[in-house]
């Protein structure tokens, strides 16, 4: 193998090893994360297929998919969730193979091309990056024993069985959540979904996915959180 071969595959790994971490947990919108992420292993793969230029590239997705695999069997993730494994193998194996072929066609040759499509799948780690550094210090205890750190706001919708004392302690907690992302939306957070799992997010990351929760049960709070995330 030449060196372009050894530095694309140490690239992918670099990237693809990176969707293991807490990196992009920084993220300003969950929903938005599981989108952005498609876009390293994507062009990533595209990207190692034309730093490769060789069939044998093929390979390379697939055991990004088996560490993928691995890594879920681990966490014991939902089995309705691995057919999206084979999707996304299929997907990265079609990347890799039009990298490839743009590498052998690429004129002055596959190098700069692969560095290219490297550098648009680093893009949402640069982005991850600046919005770690953007992150404030952990919020006082205090206030966020007022916030919804472990109820959600979907909670509110109609159907949802709330009795009135809940359903008032929820809209306490919303209107302290809209207080606080105003005042300091960069402050962390510490949310335990588990006795063995829990994650730290900004304030204003948490009203993101308060909002989603909401999915139009009441308007005139999504306003309300709309205006104060900004």
């Amino acid at each position: 193998m030449v060196m372009r071969q050894w530095i694309a595959l140490a690239v992918y790994a670099a990237i693809i090893a990176s969707l293991f971490t807490p990196l992009y947990d920084a993220l300003p919108n969950e929903g938005a994360e599981a989108l952005v992420l498609l876009l390293p292993a994507t062009a990533a793969s595209a990207a190692v297929g034309a730093g490769i230029a060789r069939g044998w590239a093929l390979v390379v997705p697939l055991a990004a998919v088996a560490a993928i695999a691995v890594d879920w069997a681990a966490a014991e993730v939902d089995p309705t969730s691995w057919p999206l494994l084979f999707v996304a193998a299929l997907v990265l194996l079609a990347c890799t193979g039009g990298g490839i072929a743009l590498g052998r066609a690429a004129d002055p040759g596959p190098g700069p091309l692969s560095a290219v499509l490297f550098a648009i799948a680093l893009v949402p780690a640069g982005w991850a990056v600046v919005e770690t550094i953007r992150r404030g210090p952990p919020a006082p205890a205090a206030v966020q024993d007022q916030l919804p750190l472990d109820i959600s706001l979907g909670n509110l919708c109609p159907g949802a069985g709330t009795s009135p004392g809940q359903e008032a302690d929820i809209r306490r907690r919303a209107d302290a959540l809209i207080t606080a992302v105003r005042a300091r939306p960069y402050d962390q957070v510490t949310i335990r979904e588990s006795d063995n799992d829990q994650r730290t997010i900004t304030i204003r990351r948490l009203a993101r996915e308060q909002l989603d929760q909401l999915e139009g049960c009441d308007v005139e709070l999504e306003d309300r959180l709309l205006a104060a995330i900004g």
